[in-house]
């Protein structure tokens, strides 16, 4: 007989449920009480690559302590939900140069406290800009 442990590294939303996941994807439990700052993530394949979305987010600490979710979308890019309730659409390619632009405007303090509601990055020629 062989245990092993599973380790949560994220919270996961599917159909109205939520699990703790370990770093292959695998569902743990449903029981997230002592986990609650464990990245959020929602979506039908977003078990599955939300290792690769913590793995990126890690290069950028001060940032990703920033982000309070993610939702998968189309199964093929993500939205990040960032602090003070501001919505980063992310590109399907580019992902981490798209990362890396946000980081910097963070870095210059120019991505918080300037009433931005939707920041859209999916188009890596255009920046578009929404706000409150």
């Amino acid at each position: 007989i062989r245990i092993s442990e599973r380790i949560p590294i994220a919270i996961w939303q599917i159909n109205g449920q939520i699990f703790l996941i370990d770093e292959d994807g695998y569902k743990i439990t449903n029981n997230i009480d002592n986990f609650s700052n464990l990245l959020h993530v929602v979506g039908s394949d977003a078990n599955i690559y939300t290792s690769k979305l913590i793995l990126d987010l890690a290069n950028y600490p001060d940032f990703a302590k920033k982000v309070v979710s993610a939702v998968r979308y189309g199964e093929r890019r993500w939205d990040l939900n960032l602090e003070q309730a501001i919505i980063v659409k992310m590109p399907e390619v580019n992902f981490k140069q798209a990362l890396d632009y946000l980081v910097k405007l963070h870095k210059k303090n120019l991505l918080f406290n300037q009433n931005y509601k939707i920041i859209d990055l999916r188009d890596s020629n255009k920046l578009y800009i929404e706000k409150y």
